[in-house]
């Protein structure tokens, strides 16, 4: 098996953007004095307003009964969040953290108990390691030291061979732009539909066995579609947004105990115990 992850919601049980801007916006009153708050709060409430107006275009979800209606959906959110990593980047919200220090928030997050992993993950990917199965993280997140900083050792870094792909957006030390993955020739990567490219890129570059997707929002969309077997990381059944979203399109997602193409939990140790993987 090849397994790929989600990141915010999905390794982690919350997501962690809003805390890797205030991350660096402290970094940058500390480095420069300079003070960005304001500059992200108005980040933060453009991108709200522009989501709102791109929403308002459309009837209700209810409207939408087809994977292929809502992956359209999904993938005309890519103007708006394209414009607000441009507009994240211009604000220099990281300038001057290079790799070492995008990494060392990731770690300072979880050591401060900011960010916490859902539970059973690193238990998981030891099974994966025990196993020879190939393991990844496609994400949407501005940064993948960030990541790989909040994973820590449970991932092989990409410096060797044997490594796992970490598959993100990233941060430029000059300036604090934000910029795509080289699987995406550096396109960000931003939509549903862009993660199910950086997936299959993953894929493509494995012995073609069978690949299984863990996700936790409408983000995941296409990657649930695409893969051999999937798995909906919840909090609790039918609370969630994607299981929501996926039951409107008539998509069966039962408790992973089911074994069936795909399935939902809360942990990823319920994932192992449910005998899923085998």
């Amino acid at each position: 098996m090849h397994l790929v992850f989600d990141f915010d919601g999905t390794i982690t049980l919350s997501d962690t953007i809003g805390h890797l801007a205030r991350a660096g916006v402290a970094s940058q009153k500390l480095s420069r004095g300079a003070n960005l708050e304001p500059a992200w709060d108005a980040l933060l409430q453009t991108y709200l307003a522009d989501n709102d107006a791109y929403r308002a275009q459309f009837d209700t979800p209810a409207a939408r009964t087809t994977a292929a209606q809502e992956l359209r959906f999904l993938g005309g959110l890519a103007d708006v969040e394209r414009a607000s990593l441009r507009r994240v980047g211009e604000a220099a919200l990281f300038k001057g953290l290079g790799p070492a220090a995008m990494r060392r928030i990731g770690t300072d997050a979880v050591a401060n108990g900011h960010v916490q992993l859902r539970p059973g993950f690193a238990r998981l990917v030891a099974r994966a390691r025990e196993k020879g199965w190939p393991v990844g993280v496609v994400s949407v997140n501005w940064s993948d030291e960030f990541i790989r900083g909040v994973v820590g050792d449970v991932l092989l870094d990409d410096d060797d061979d044997d490594g796992d792909d970490v598959v993100s957006n990233s941060t430029r030390e000059e300036d604090g732009a934000i910029r795509g993955p080289e699987v995406l020739e550096g396109a960000l990567l931003v939509t549903a539909p862009d993660k199910a490219i950086a997936m299959q890129k993953l894929r493509g570059g494995g012995d073609g066995a069978p690949l299984v997707y863990f996700g936790d929002s409408t983000t995941d969309l296409a990657c649930l579609m695409e893969a051999d077997r999937g798995v909906v990381l919840e909090a609790a059944e039918g609370e969630g947004a994607l299981l929501t979203t996926m039951k409107r399109l008539g998509l069966e997602v039962p408790p992973v105990e089911a074994k069936k193409r795909r399935g939902w939990a809360r942990t990823f140790d319920e994932v192992l115990d449910s005998g899923f993987l085998e």
